[in-house]
């Protein structure tokens, strides 16, 4: 699944790119959830409640084709979504209701980006 994924993120950062130029951020939805600070979260669903998003097989084909094809044979594809944090937005911690679900992240544009898990702090690094 890594190797699937960090094979693609190519893709994942043209279709994302080329959306946004096409729509300018049409699609995209404040994030609700309130477990962030500092600025604006905003998203574009690509997947909700195993479904695909309403748009999302036209905004964003191959990562749609991905997606399912993950969901066929490695793990149930619940939520997928594209986020857009503005700078200086910081995410609390937080988790699910259950915890029974596998978070990835691939951090397509940006600078200076950070993830922590726990006490495990990253520099995520776009691809160039």
């Amino acid at each position: 699944l890594v190797q699937s994924m960090t094979a693609s993120v190519g893709f994942f950062s043209d279709e994302y790119i080329a959306w946004q130029t096409r729509t300018r951020g049409a699609m995209m939805k404040q994030q609700n959830e309130r477990v962030h600070t500092g600025g604006n979260w905003m998203l574009l669903r690509l997947v909700t409640d195993g479904v695909d998003a309403h748009g999302a097989a036209e905004a964003a084909p191959r990562t749609v084709a991905w997606l399912r094809e993950v969901g066929m044979r490695f793990v149930e594809i619940f939520t997928a979504q594209f986020s857009i944090l503005a700078p200086g937005v910081h995410i609390r911690p937080h988790c699910g209701v259950n915890n029974r679900r596998l978070t990835a992240h691939a951090v397509l544009s940006g600078m200076n980006a950070s993830i922590r898990v726990h006490r495990l702090k990253r520099q995520m690094q776009p691809r160039t």
